[in-house]
């Protein structure tokens, strides 16, 4: 009683911040005493509403991880509890720690809570009424997090749920309703209808008492934001500067501020307002001038770094602007520095993040910020800065997750303990290989379950690794990126370059490192260029029936590719290609270099492919010890009806299997648990078989008695130098911004 509705309660009416932590001291006091009172070894006396209110007072405190601890032991272990009320107080647990994924930027692992709330509302399993409606607007302000423009539909259909739930019971209070107006009104505005959005935002100003001063004040910023884009300059001004009045705290109405005075070129203010919403996230009183930034130190104490990431982006973004209605490479230099505080940041992020999804979604941002950065290094021309930028923008999970088994063996965590890592993570794959597998048409709920299960035990025991062994929770942060004087040293040698690209739909750039210098050149007509991909890529999948008209495509994109004056240079060259985005699907080889012969490019260059330089260094130190040996697999025929038979791959495996030894497995030998048994004994494994797409994200390879899907690639360790994948469409699958096709070549790569 004393730590909440004295101590807390008197901060929350205005008190001094030291009441907040006296709450916290007197309710972690109480929880000492209550962890003493035990009844009898299976029950403990109502900790749950301890342990919840702990959680909320550290929340509040903005101590995230600290909350999250408190909360998950609800989850975890609140059935064990006395509480009168123990389905009521794991239902809050859960709903807070989904808000906390949120604001740490983990936006999956919020999804996948949610998602797991909504289905007990619509199996009527519910305990608070109230959090049912935040269980319709998490779900919609995640999906707004993650992509508004993809889940457009989505995020009104559970504002219209949250809306109906409101009128079928008669909740009295109109704060529900403003809460889905206001996020109504920001869906709109990012989907470009400002009209319609100002209208929703107005709405929700109406609706407040004056006493909810920041709820006012962030209504008053998003109508800003909407008069802003539909340039209704003074409007926006005013309203914007109201709700900096309302909550001088709130770091959003500054940002925007700052978008307002880049619009009428007073560039310095609003580099003022950006550095004022960069300095609010983590220090109420620091003032830096506007050419100048935090230390990464100080950012690493910030709540929501990814309202400090948009921050960052933005102030560089608008060093761009500055630069080009001011030429001034000083502003350059500026926007560089940005980006590159704006890479650690991301960094931070990531690491934060315990969902791959997750680390997906931050990987595509970081590489929106890579290829921006390597534009300010083309107009600075600083070709050796751009590759490092671009070495960052390249399987960098990949590399992350050959650093995370480097740092096992640096830390010295004993065998059966890094068993015992890779069999737990190897369960999260399977389980959610499982779901992903499962018929669309049954309840998932139980698999989801089991997810669930699987990645709690595997977080649980990473967190004890951490404690137990402090190197390896500092080794396994570590992602590092070949130097360019590595580069030069290793790998660049008189009859040896590297070329990089960096692509995405609006920008692109090429760099040619030779070993006496870099050459950084921009892709012109970006929009063309992919759209040229695309079909070039759909040309040599489905057949050419018009030679010259393939002939002239492909030379076009050679010319758009390799700039004339590099021709000459790689004639009779070794040329390794770093690729992104759509040049990932591209075989080089093909490019017509001479339209009157034709000539291709495989017959002046040799050309060989890698995923990063980076990722390729750090390979080199994770050799196998095994003899060279082959597995040959052929199926040739397939328990599946929908698969034909490949009579010839009999003869193909064999052939594989005479010029090494090894193991040779033929038709119903070549089966799924024989190669799960076997793959992590061979230097060399050869699949003769068939393979497809699925849907995308989780492709398969058969065997005879079933197909294995990705995850379960994944899931499966190897030792192999070289895996030969004969069967189709191993290097396809869903393409994702900086990290690559996650395709069966890739999950090979992994293992």
């Amino acid at each position: 009683d004393l730590g909440s509705k004295w101590y807390f309660r008197k901060w929350l009416r205005g008190g001094p911040n030291d009441d907040l932590l006296k709450a916290i001291q007197t309710t972690e006091k109480s929880l000492r005493i209550k962890r003493i009172l035990v009844s009898n070894d299976s029950c403990r006396i109502g900790l749950n509403k301890t342990l919840n209110n702990l959680g909320f007072f550290h929340f509040q405190n903005d101590d995230l991880f600290n909350a999250l601890g408190y909360y998950t032991q609800v989850v975890e272990d609140g059935n064990s509890y006395c509480d009168d009320d123990i389905e009521y107080q794991i239902e809050m647990a859960r709903h807070m720690i989904a808000e906390i994924y949120l604001k740490l930027g983990d936006y999956y692992k919020a999804l996948e809570i949610y998602s797991a709330l909504y289905s007990a509302l619509r199996n009527n399993n519910f305990y608070d009424i109230g959090r049912a409606v935040w269980t319709y607007l998490g779900l919609a302000e995640t999906y707004m997090k993650i992509d508004v423009h993809e889940h457009s539909d989505l995020i009104s259909s559970y504002l219209q749920e949250a809306l109906l739930f409101v009128k079928q019971n008669n909740l009295a209070c109109c704060y529900f309703q403003n809460q889905i107006n206001q996020m109504e009104g920001n869906q709109l505005a990012i989907n470009g209808y400002y009209l319609e959005s100002i209208i929703h935002h107005k709405k929700v100003i109406q609706g407040l008492p004056l006493k909810d001063s920041t709820n006012i004040a962030m209504a008053y910023n998003s109508l800003g934001i909407s008069q802003l884009e539909n340039d209704q300059n003074i409007e926006a001004f005013k309203h914007l500067k109201l709700a900096i009045e309302y909550a001088p705290f709130l770091d959003e109405p500054y940002n925007n501020l700052g978008d307002y005075y880049l619009k009428i070129n007073n560039y310095s203010i609003a580099m003022e307002q950006y550095n004022k919403a960069i300095t609010l996230e983590f220090n109420t009183d620091l003032v830096i001038p506007f050419e100048e930034l935090p230390a990464i130190d100080q950012m690493e104490l910030a709540v929501d770094k990814t309202s400090l990431l948009n921050h960052l982006v933005t102030k560089a973004n608008a060093w761009i602007t500055w630069y080009e209605n001011e030429p001034n490479l000083e502003h350059l230099e500026h926007a560089l520095e940005t980006f590159e505080l704006a890479d650690q940041l991301v960094d931070l992020i990531r690491f934060e993040s315990t969902e791959q999804q997750s680390k997906l979604y931050w990987r595509e941002k970081g590489a929106d910020l890579y290829s921006r950065a390597v534009e300010v290094c083309y107009l600075l021309e600083l070709p050796e800065r751009a590759f490092y930028f671009m070495e960052r923008n390249k399987a960098l999970l990949l590399l992350e997750d050959l650093g995370h088994e480097e740092a096992k063996r640096i830390a010295g965590l004993p065998l059966e303990v890094a068993q015992q890592e890779f069999k737990l993570r190897r369960q999260i794959f399977l389980a959610e290989n499982d779901l992903s597998e499962a018929d669309r048409d049954i309840d998932a709920d139980s698999l989801r379950t089991a997810v669930r299960f699987a990645k709690t035990q595997y977080e649980d025991f990473i967190d004890s690794l951490n404690v137990i062994y402090p190197d390896y929770a500092r080794y396994k942060r570590k992602t590092d990126i070949i130097t360019s004087e590595e580069l030069r040293t290793k790998y660049l040698t008189d009859d040896r370059y590297v070329l990089h690209y960096i692509l995405n739909q609006e920008v692109g750039y090429g760099l040619l490192n030779t070993p006496e210098s870099g050459k950084l050149f921009k892709l012109e007509d970006i929009d063309q260029l992919n759209e040229d991909i695309k079909t070039y890529i759909g040309l040599l999948s489905s057949g050419i029936s018009d030679v010259d008209a393939f002939t002239r495509l492909s030379h076009k994109l050679y010319n758009q590719l390799i700039p004339s004056e590099f021709k000459d240079q790689l004639d009779g060259k070794e040329l390794w290609i770093i690729p992104d985005y759509n040049l990932q699907r591209i075989p080089f080889e093909t490019l017509v270099t001479d339209i009157s012969g034709p000539k291709y490019m495989i017959e002046e260059t040799e050309i060989a492919y890698a995923y990063s330089l980076s990722l390729m260094e750090r390979q080199a130190d994770n050799k196998s010890e095994l003899d060279m040996s082959v597995l040959a697999m052929a199926p040739v025929q397939f328990e599946s009806e929908s698969l034909a038979p490949l009579y010839y791959s009999e003869e193909e495996a064999k052939t594989v299997s005479d010029l090494f030894k090894g193991d040779l497995l033929l038709k119903e030998q070549a089966s799924k648990s024989s190669f799960m048994e076997t793959a992590s004994g061979h230097k060399i494994i050869h699949l003769a078989t068939h393979a497809d797409l699925g849907d995308g994200q989780n492709p398969w390879i058969a065997f005879s008695d079933g197909k294995m899907y990705l995850n379960e690639i994944y899931a499966t360790p190897a030792q192999s130098e070289m895996v030969v994948l004969s069967a189709c469409n191993t290097s396809r699958g869903d393409l994702r911004p900086g990290e690559g096709v996650m395709s069966l070549a890739r999950g090979f790569f992994y293992s």
